[in-house]
């Protein structure tokens, strides 16, 4: 995740095989999918990095496959507050990832066009 504030900093991968998403990822851009075991996601780096740069979520088929893209913050509640006064949809505001690294919080919307999109942060574990 970018360490610049309200600037575009992660990606979201939501697929119901989500082991051809790494596969194709992996062969344009080298990312690597580390899974977190128990759960239904892993974090996406970058080739030699260990700070996550998104994640991809396994939806089981129960949602369509879909990808967004997230912008950093240092305060997502805030954002929830802002986005919520400007029109936008409040999806997930509690959200939670983590594996034996880093954790990674934020919220998920619709603007009011519907378009997807998140806020976050990802800080490594204490």
């Amino acid at each position: 995740m970018s360490d610049v504030e309200n600037t575009m900093a992660f990606i979201e991968i939501s697929s119901d095989d989500p082991a051809t998403i790494e596969r194709f990822y992996s062969r344009i851009f080298g990312w690597r999918f580390d899974r977190t075991p128990g759960t239904n996601y892993g974090f996406i780096r970058m080739p030699g990095e260990a700070k996550p740069i998104g994640r991809l979520l396994d939806n089981a088929g129960a949602t369509p496959n879909w990808g967004t893209f997230g912008i950093g913050v240092s305060d997502a509640e805030e954002i929830c507050r802002r986005v919520k006064a400007a029109g936008g949809e409040i999806l997930d505001s509690d959200q939670v990832f983590e594996d034996d690294s880093y954790v990674m919080r934020g919220a998920r919307f619709r603007d009011p066009s519907g378009n997807l999109f998140a806020v976050g942060t990802v800080e490594p574990k204490e």
